[in-house]
């Protein structure tokens, strides 16, 4: 059966890895964001929103050609 560990061994632990330099980890980040992009498919509102195609107040909307249309609107 193997021995506990101390908590002194978890604490070393982590001031190893935090004397990575802080530059490092900034360029990491950087290097993620560049080029990530989201683009809005659906949107859902509890108070409904208006459909860009037939006008109607619906709670779930969907993207088509830059607008937010209902179900019955979108073109699947």
């Amino acid at each position: 059966m193997p021995e506990d560990s101390s908590l002194t061994e978890f604490t070393e632990m982590a001031d190893d890895q935090s004397q990575a330099s802080p530059e490092d980890e900034t360029d990491q980040q950087s290097t993620d964001a560049v080029g990530d992009t989201l683009t809005v498919t659906f949107t859902w509102s509890g108070d409904g929103g208006y459909c860009a195609e037939c006008k109607e107040t619906v709670a779930r909307r969907w993207t088509s050609a830059g607008q937010l249309v209902c179900t019955d609107c979108k073109e699947w």
